[in-house]
């Protein structure tokens, strides 16, 4: 819905946005190299964006269904991150 820079919270342009998409994808992949933001000329990654639904950029997705979990506990993301040796971002999705 919504792109924030996590400099100073300014809405960034879906056009800005997606040029720095293009710019950034090369050999089949992000680089997740940093842009100078429009308003305030941060240096911020796509991955650091503000993205409203929550999105993010991944290596690989972990994946699990069960309507009746609710929210990933703190507990159990911080057992994840612990496992896998890297921080996490919950993502939810409603099908």
């Amino acid at each position: 819905e919504r792109i924030i820079c996590p400099k100073c919270g300014q809405e960034i342009s879906d056009d800005w946005w997606q040029d720095r998409m293009d710019d950034d994808f090369h050999d089949g992949g992000f680089q997740l190299s940093s842009y100078s933001a429009p308003y305030c000329g941060a240096a911020v990654g796509l991955d650091q964006l503000g993205y409203d639904w929550p999105q993010s950029f991944a290596r690989f997705g972990i994946g699990a269904m069960n309507p009746n979990i609710g929210e990933l506990s703190d507990d159990h993301r911080i057992e994840f991150e612990r496992i896998l040796e890297t921080p996490l971002r919950a993502i939810y999705q409603h099908i």
